[in-house]
């Protein structure tokens, strides 16, 4: 343990933003079992478990490197919505255009998030105000920051489409590769963030 533990998250999250890795790991560290609860409380078609997993732990980050206190909004609070917003859009798109009675996301409602009895039915609502929409997309870019300092543009233009649930053949036409290309890269991409989310966390 060192002094970055000792911090509060608004602490932690303005060392984070002026470069700190230490304190970035710490918060990220200290609500990875709510990005792990809020990800396990949906379903992902054509995914698995560790592919919302590490959707919502990105997504985690990309709160720690967008959160402005000044807002007013807690940090957890602001955490909560941008990785259930991340998760969420991940099971739309992947539900998209798809029969929804054997593609409807199953919701867990009384789900407890283990990091101390959040319930995700308790998240705040996908219909957000225009201000939310704003930190929303602030977010967004910060979740694709994070992934651009692991990744190559085209293996990062792959992993984007990945993560919108666009089948291979698409992602294989819209990119000009092949689809063991896009297999590989997708491969690789997953160990890559792996690899980034693993460091954060140890």
């Amino acid at each position: 343990m060192n002094g970055h533990e000792k911090l509060t998250d608004a602490e932690l999250a303005a060392a984070a933003q002026r470069g700190d890795a230490l304190a970035e790991s710490a918060l990220v560290r200290r609500y990875s079992s709510l990005a792990d609860g809020i990800s396990r409380s949906y379903f992902l078609m054509g995914g698995d478990d560790d592919d919302l997993r590490q959707i919502a732990l990105i997504a985690l980050l990309g709160a720690v490197r967008s959160y402005d206190a000044e807002r007013g909004a807690e940090f957890k609070t602001y955490a909560s919505a941008c990785i259930r917003n991340r998760v969420r859009d991940a099971v739309r798109s992947a539900s998209a255009g798809k029969n929804a009675a054997l593609n409807n996301s199953l919701r867990i409602e009384d789900e407890q998030a283990a990091d101390g009895g959040v319930a995700v039915g308790e998240l705040p609502s996908p219909e957000l105000s225009p201000e939310q929409q704003y930190i929303a997309k602030e977010a967004e870019e910060a979740f694709f920051d994070a992934l651009a300092e692991s990744l190559g543009e085209r293996d990062l233009n792959v992993i984007k489409l990945y993560l919108a649930c666009v089948p291979y053949k698409e992602i294989s036409e819209r990119l000009g590769i092949s689809a063991k290309q896009v297999d590989n890269t997708i491969y690789h991409a997953k160990k890559k963030i792996a690899g980034l989310l693993g460091r954060l966390k140890d």
